[in-house]
This record gives structure tokens, sequence and C-alpha cells, in this order.
């Protein structure tokens, strides 16, 4: 695979190809979600102990329903999901190619790679998970400078080894604390807050859903009762 540098990476960089593992969430904080990526050339990439090379990517509490919901939607149905970048295609003439993760000067960066139509290659910096989506939701590269993944690899490790891929994994807590707290604050099934978290009631337990429905009786939310129990 060719593989186009940043201006500011040193010759002779080696960038592995990543590839989503699954997600989970951190020991010290389990509302955290984290996006697990681990190279596409697992025999290739180990630890020096035999151990898979793990890079972790935390996403906020803000943004995790949001990317929870798409994940499951994209690994569910497999079908892409119109985003910004996908607009910005649309009117720039342009096709995204990549996301390379790489360490500057202070931290640790993300651009996203293009070519236009001409030709002409260039690049933009983005978020971590604005990246990381778009990258899943459009299967571009996600491309990793391997001195980073071996100095973040040592130092994570995946306690739960069995099955992480999202459409198998159960929803984080962090959800059901949001969603709870929706309700008990007076926001209806129609807010555009909610709407994405809806589509995880399908995800949740029994158990969730019924303490759920007691926040919603609790609070005389009603309109929320439907909602719950139909989902």
């Amino acid at each position: 695979m060719g593989v186009e540098l940043p201006e500011n990476h040193e010759e002779g960089i080696e960038m592995v190809a990543l590839t989503l593992r699954g997600i989970g969430s951190a020991t010290q904080s389990p509302d955290v979600m984290v996006a697990l990526l681990s190279p596409i050339d697992s025999d290739k990439y180990k630890l020096p102990n035999g151990n898979e090379m793990i890079y972790p990517v935390a996403i906020s509490s803000e943004l995790s329903p949001i990317f929870f919901s798409k994940i499951n939607s994209l690994y569910s149905s497999n079908v892409d999901l119109p985003n910004l970048t996908y607009y910005f295609e649309l009117i720039s003439d342009t096709k995204l190619t990549a996301l390379h993760i790489y360490e500057g000067r202070y931290s640790i960066k993300s651009d996203l790679y293009y070519v236009g139509e001409d030709g002409t290659r260039g690049s933009f910096k983005t978020s971590m998970p604005n990246g990381l989506m778009t990258a899943l939701e459009q299967r571009l590269d996600i491309l990793i400078d391997y001195k980073l993944l071996s100095k973040a690899a040592s130092y994570f490790d995946v306690k739960q080894k069995d099955s992480l891929l999202p459409s198998d994994v159960s929803p984080l807590q962090s959800y059901y604390n949001e969603l709870k707290s929706q309700i008990s604050n007076g926001v209806k099934p129609d807010d555009p807050l909610v709407l994405h978290l809806i589509k995880m009631l399908a995800s949740m337990s029994d158990e969730l859903i019924q303490n759920l429905l007691e926040v919603a009786v609790d609070s005389e939310n009603y309109e929320w009762i439907s909602v719950l129990k139909n989902s």
C-alpha cells in the first residue's frame, strides 16, 4: 500500500495499517468509551511478549452515544452513513483517502488525507474521534506511526479478550446514565437530544429498561413509558 506521509514527519518513518478490533471502557474511568485499534497484519506487529498490539482512542462521554450508535449501524447493516465529510467531498470535488495518526511536537495528531480530481493531494487536521468515525464510515485506510503504536500498546492491556466486536458489546453504562438523566430532567422522547439514545434501547438489558421505566414514572415523564415498553 502506498503511504503518503504528513509534511512534518521524518523520512523513513514506518506507518502501520490499523483496523477496529472492538470497543470497551477504561478500567480507571468506566464511563469513558475506548475504541480499540490493532494492526491488520497482527502476525507481523506484536508486543515483545507476543501479545496483540492495541492502540486505544478515548471517546468523550458527549460523543460516545453517537459513536456507539453509528458503529452498531455500520456493523449490523453494513450501510455507510452520510456525514459532514461526505458533503465536503461533494462540494469540493475531492476524495478522502486515509486517516493518519502520528505524534506531533506537543501532542498526538490526526489528519485526514484527500486527493482532488486533478490529482492534487492534501490533508487537514481533525479530532481523533471524528477522524476515526469518518475513516470507519468511508472505509479509509487508518495508518499510525509505528513508534507511537509501540509506545501506546506497551502501556495498554485488554482485560476482556473474547468478542469485542461492536455488534456483540453491550452498551456502556454511560449511555444508560445519560438517558436516565434526560428522562428525570423532563426531556421528551421526540427531543433531538435523545433520538440517538433511543436507537440504543434495543441493545440494553431488560433490567436497565425496567429501571428507566421506574425513572419515567417517578419523574412523571409518562411519554417515555410506551417508548421503553416497545423497545
